[in-house]
């Protein structure tokens, strides 16, 4: 389901942006380097129908002597199932327990 995902890791195929990934990455400033900075080493959770890449202390420790990711701590990129990117915002408050409490209706 989520193959696509493993090509932008790799950088062999880059996601397309949604047009509100772009204006949200416009607002808060986030440039598009930063986007293939988290999708390339950020920790990777999967939710229902999104994959979310997070970068945090951890990573940010793991990759020091490949590259300097301090300045996207708390870095998170959604991106959805059809292998588009919805949206990235910061929030260096990232606890892996907030993933977990959030409680997806079951489908019919």
């Amino acid at each position: 389901m989520f193959e696509h995902l493993t090509l932008a890791v790799d950088h062999k195929r880059p996601l397309p942006l949604t047009r509100h990934a772009m204006v949200r990455m416009q607002q808060r400033r986030i440039p598009k380097d930063a986007l293939d900075a988290g999708l390339a080493f950020g920790r990777e959770f999967q939710m229902r129908d999104a994959v979310i890449f997070v970068i945090g202390q951890r990573e940010i420790e793991k990759y020091a002597d490949v590259v300097d990711l301090s300045a996207l701590n708390g870095l998170h990129v959604i991106c959805g199932c059809e292998g588009t990117v919805i949206t990235t915002y910061k929030d260096p408050k990232f606890h892996r327990k907030d993933f977990r409490k959030v409680r997806w209706p079951r489908r019919a």
